[in-house]
């Protein structure tokens, strides 16, 4: 399979599902994972979360921008794990753009919200599996990994 390829299985597996975890780096190095609802994959690869500026894991971003996502799809015994940089946004019209109404009742004050604001994730490697879309890899290795080379991902055995 290409790169090509191994990128729509990514997808598939990731925009069947709503939620992901989200893992940061304490100070200490300790990892945190929660469960967030992202939205779908951009173009580019580029993923958008919202969030409140005084939650832990914008603390750990603040510290180490270094960040895992790994979404989980079982019914095709499927995963796709992300290690990217995130950063954080309080741009108005990206906290327009990237809000979900069921927020309210997080932020009843809307993406105005001064509490309210957005994490941009950008991938530069990317982790996958899927037995259901034949992408298995060796069990004595590690599974399909692509790497962003610019503006393109390229398959790679760097482990």
């Amino acid at each position: 399979m290409t790169a090509k390829d191994w990128l729509e299985v990514a997808r598939i597996t990731i925009e069947a599902k709503d939620y992901c975890f989200f893992i940061t780096l304490s100070e200490s190095g300790r990892p945190h994972a929660r469960l967030m609802q992202p939205f779908k994959p951009e173009k580019d690869w580029t993923i958008w979360f919202g969030t409140s500026p005084r939650s832990r894991k914008m603390r750990e971003i603040e510290d180490n921008d270094q960040v895992t996502v790994a979404y989980e799809n079982a019914g095709d015994h499927a995963y796709v794990t992300l290690l990217g940089r995130a950063q954080v946004e309080r741009d108005i019209e990206l906290r327009h753009r990237y809000w979900r109404e069921e927020w309210a009742r997080f932020w009843p004050a809307g993406p105005g919200d001064e509490d309210y604001v957005v994490i941009k994730f950008v991938p530069y490697r990317m982790e996958l599996m899927s037995i259901y879309r034949n992408v298995v890899p060796n069990p004595r290795t590690q599974p399909a990994v692509l790497v962003r080379k610019g503006k393109s991902w390229v398959v790679t055995d760097e482990g």
